[in-house]
């Protein structure tokens, strides 16, 4: 009680391959993957939140990413 903790939640309602939810972990270890991950929390703190990953900035990586690469094809 007290800690901070790292989790994962996956939501199976709009995901065939997780269906019936009855047999939940037999999905989890044979059907789902990272694809499924809607939600990550490390150190109690929000990482990916429905599907979007909140600690990097997609819009400035993508323009870094331009800049090097019109500098390689130069």
């Amino acid at each position: 009680i007290g800690k901070c903790a790292d989790f994962i939640t996956i939501d199976p309602s709009n995901k065939p391959h997780l269906q019936p939810a009855d047999e939940v972990l037999s999905h989890l270890v044979y059907a789902a993957s990272g694809k499924d991950v809607s939600d990550v929390i490390i150190n109690g703190k929000r990482v990916v939140w429905n599907g979007e990953c909140k600690t990097l900035d997609e819009e400035r990586i993508i323009f870094e990413a331009s800049r090097y690469k019109r500098g390689l094809q130069r």
